[in-house]
């Protein structure tokens, strides 16, 4: 019988994951912003426009990916860790393949859900044939936290605001986008910036994510690292980056890696 898993040894691990690609990135970054000293200095090397795109856009690409696999992960193993809520929603059904708590569809063998089944036994339960479940959309959240034990499902609770699963939505989209670059990719990734909801997180937050039409045209990359003025953070970059707003940008991250775990 496999031991419950320890959640605050996966949260610790995905925040260090977070903290590593911080690292990553500054130090790109700080080349970037130093790059005409490197460039005096005799470095054969010369740090161009795409170069920055391609720190931010990879940098992007790899945060995404690892929050993707935190929260899958954190979804299964609190189900790992107690499978009540779930044994007992099948308990009240007797069919190869049943729907439960807002649609949330599962395919049950039963005689594989013990008191403390694996990780890869509950993925399949929820999502057939998947190793990872799909954690991009609200509904998504929802669902699991209908057949998530009270103390796990109290936390999915704290994302209790539309503009928490907005960012969700609009990173996965980003990634999406950059990964596939195609058409219907861009189109649904525009359709997450120019919601208002994402206006009013820019405003409170002091960023420019949202009502950008250039993405779609010139690509991710470009997107984040646009030397725009930022209406509300008066820096000269969308994600508030530079000098003091790379500090202040970064400064709330412990907070927010863990918000629904």
């Amino acid at each position: 019988m496999p031991n419950k898993p320890n959640m605050d040894k996966l949260i610790n691990q995905f925040q260090q994951q977070m903290d590593d690609l911080y690292v990553h990135a500054d130090v790109a970054l700080y080349l970037w912003d130093d790059r005409k000293k490197m460039k005096a200095a005799g470095f054969e090397t010369t740090l161009e426009t795409k170069h920055l795109e391609l720190i931010d856009e990879s940098s992007l690409v790899q945060a995404v990916v690892a929050w993707q696999l935190f929260a899958s992960r954190w979804i299964t193993d609190a189900l790992v860790h107690d499978t009540s809520v779930l044994a007992s929603e099948l308990a009240k059904h007797d069919r190869a393949e049943l729907s439960i708590a807002r649609g949330v569809r599962v395919y049950p063998q039963v005689k594989e859900l013990a008191a403390h089944s694996s990780r890869e036994t509950i993925a399949r339960f929820l999502e057939k044939d998947a190793k990872f479940l799909t954690v991009n959309y609200e509904k998504h959240w929802l669902r699991y936290s209908d057949i998530l034990a009270p103390t796990f499902r109290d936390r999915v609770k704290r994302l209790k605001h539309h503009e928490h699963y907005l960012i969700i939505l609009l990173t996965a989209k980003l990634r999406n986008a950059s990964a596939h670059r195609s058409p219907s990719a861009l189109a649904e990734l525009k359709s997450v910036l120019i919601d208002p909801d994402l206006g009013r997180f820019d405003k409170r937050h002091k960023v420019a994510l949202g009502k950008s039409t250039g993405v779609t045209a010139q690509g991710i990359g470009h997107y984040l690292a646009s030397e725009m003025a930022n209406p509300y953070g008066g820096s000269n970059t969308r994600l508030h980056r530079h000098g003091q707003g790379r500090e202040q940008a970064a400064a709330p991250r412990s907070g927010a890696a863990c918000s629904g775990a």
